[in-house]
């Protein structure tokens, strides 16, 4: 292990703690940290089986780095604090500040959430898969449950994951809507599907070059909405208008 690089780190972290920031914020203050860290693993390569005084020391250097940056400057240096707090969490979690566990406690959980959303995404996917081929309603329903829940989880716990599309999951939830009043020529299917195409469209933003597809996804949907709910009018008017004129046939020929 470098002990040189260990002394000078616990020197900078004690200068920042002084209040001189630019102990930690230096390129020299960087350097010393990599040496640390390269000097401390074991011909493993396992993190996990590094000395933990020399992970608490780095990850107590992030986190000063972390508090010294300006907002917006701050994010890589948040990431190495919490990686290295996870490691110390693993095995020495009395080690940990509150707030730091508390963080790590609710990105634990995202991931959680995280993995949840994808299993259910991949769940749908197979079920709409298999319901082309069979033609199966069950198959429907399948997807159809597996997408809300998906976005039930999405909306409840939030993620910034990339890995979580949700607009994806809006469409491909549209368009199970779609093929269900396909079936059952109910509205409330069309209603749906409108609605979900519209919170995909929201979910991304207005430069994002998959938003002009999902709007015209949208405008199909309404436009197949409008003629269906035209056409049900006519039909409507015409049943309206031929039932006037049985009553009035049939009051005339009661007057007779």
């Amino acid at each position: 292990m470098d002990d040189d690089a260990l002394a000078e780190l616990v020197s900078r972290i004690e200068r920042f703690l002084k209040g001189d920031d630019s102990g930690v914020l230096d390129q020299a203050a960087a350097a010393a940290a990599r040496r640390l860290w390269k000097s401390a693993l074991p011909e493993s390569g396992e993190p996990q089986e590094a000395p933990l005084d020399v992970v608490e020391v780095l990850a107590f250097f992030h986190f000063s780095r972390y508090r010294a940056l300006p907002e917006g400057e701050d994010e890589a240096a948040l990431q190495d604090t919490l990686s290295f707090y996870a490691l110390l969490a693993n095995q020495a979690p009395e080690r940990v500040p509150e707030e730091i566990m508390l963080v790590l406690q609710d990105v634990e959980v995202e991931e959680e959430s995280v993995d949840d959303v994808l299993e259910l995404a991949a769940r749908a996917t197979r079920a709409s898969k298999e319901y082309d081929k069979t033609g199966d309603v069950r198959l429907l329903d399948l997807a159809q449950a597996a997408l809300e829940e998906s976005i039930d989880i999405f909306s409840v716990q939030g993620s910034s994951s990339p890995e979580v599309d949700q607009a994806g999951l809006l469409t491909n939830l549209a368009a199970v809507y779609i093929t269900r009043f396909d079936h059952s020529g109910d509205t409330v299917h069309l209603d749906a599907a409108v609605d979900a195409s519209r919170q995909a469209a929201a979910a991304l933003s207005p430069e994002s070059s998959r938003r002009p597809l999902i709007l015209s996804n949208l405008a199909a949907i309404l436009s197949k909405r409008f003629v269906w709910k035209m056409g049900s009018l006519t039909v409507d008017g015409e049943i309206s208008r031929m039932s006037h004129l049985i009553i009035s046939g049939i009051s005339t020929t009661q007057s007779k």
